[in-house]
């Protein structure tokens, strides 16, 4: 069985919306295939793929917008190419491989961090406050020090050493 890609999730998604928008059911959308219902559940998970001009015929039936049409059998042809990083998918784990076939097909990626910010919007209050949760009090001239990217102010000895608490 042929692995999921990403161009070929987006494809099966983009049929599945179009059936189910029309109220088609997998039975009655197999059979304008030609092919099994089994086979159309695989088409719509991305784990088969189908060739353009079926994806173009049946689009066209289903009164599908010509450009969304072209782009939908654009992807098609596209859904069948490896992407740069699956030379390497044998010397990885299969998680991490997962997430590098999502990340090369995302369109945006947001990361979301619940701890620290990251060193260049830190600001003295900042730091402060990070260090003040932990147990120590910074005064203004140690939290300038700690919140300078690259810095972590060990150049005093008398400097508090932050410890953090769990």
């Amino acid at each position: 069985m042929l692995k999921a890609t990403g161009r070929s999730r987006r494809l099966g998604i983009a049929l599945r919306e179009h059936r189910n928008r029309l109220g088609w059911n997998l039975d009655r959308t197999a059979a304008e295939l030609g092919v099994s219902k089994s086979t159309m559940h695989r088409l719509e998970t991305g784990k088969a793929t189908i060739r353009p001009a079926i994806v173009r015929a049946l689009l066209v039936t289903w009164d599908v917008d010509k450009d969304e049409i072209d782009e939908l059998v654009e992807l098609a042809r596209e859904a069948k190419q490896s992407s740069w990083w699956e030379a390497y998918e044998n010397n990885v784990p299969t998680r991490l491989s997962d997430l590098l076939a999502l990340e090369s097909e995302a369109l945006v990626i947001n990361i979301y961090n619940d701890g620290l910010m990251p060193g260049l919007v830190q600001t003295a209050d900042y730091a402060r406050a990070v260090v003040c949760s932990g147990g120590n009090v910074l005064n203004d001239t140690q939290a300038k020090r700690e919140s300078r990217p690259g810095s972590r102010g060990r150049n005093d000895s008398s400097a508090p050493i932050p410890r953090p608490s769990a």
